[in-house]
């Protein structure tokens, strides 16, 4: 993948998600700190398992199904436009907390 036409959406401690084209790649990072061995041996087993979850979750529940890809610490799956589900749970958050203090006030109001 050329790295021009990557736009990096979301860098963490285990994996760098990018967007390529019309599609979203999931990176395992490699750690510097662990044998090599042992670091090879956890990032593909963790991106195996990863990309089982989401296939079996695509059975469930309409979610998009990761796409084979022959780099076992890369997970790429189609982009899907829209807001990020983190957005949509702080939106979610802000209403629970409204919800809660309006609680309140009405208990008070009661007694």
């Amino acid at each position: 993948m050329e790295k021009i036409k990557q736009k990096i959406i979301y860098r963490g401690a285990e994996a760098v998600i990018f967007k390529f084209e019309n599609k979203i790649v999931k990176d395992r990072v490699k750690k510097s700190y662990r044998l090599p061995e042992i670091d090879l041996k956890i990032r593909a087993k963790r991106t195996k398992k990863e990309a089982k979850l989401l296939d079996k979750a695509s059975e469930i529940i309409n979610s998009p199904i990761p796409e084979q890809f022959k780099d076992e610490f890369k997970i790429i799956m189609p982009y899907i436009q829209g807001k990020k589900l983190s957005e949509h749970l702080d939106t979610l958050s802000n209403i629970l907390w409204r919800f809660n203090n309006l609680k309140y006030d009405i208990s008070k109001k009661i007694k």
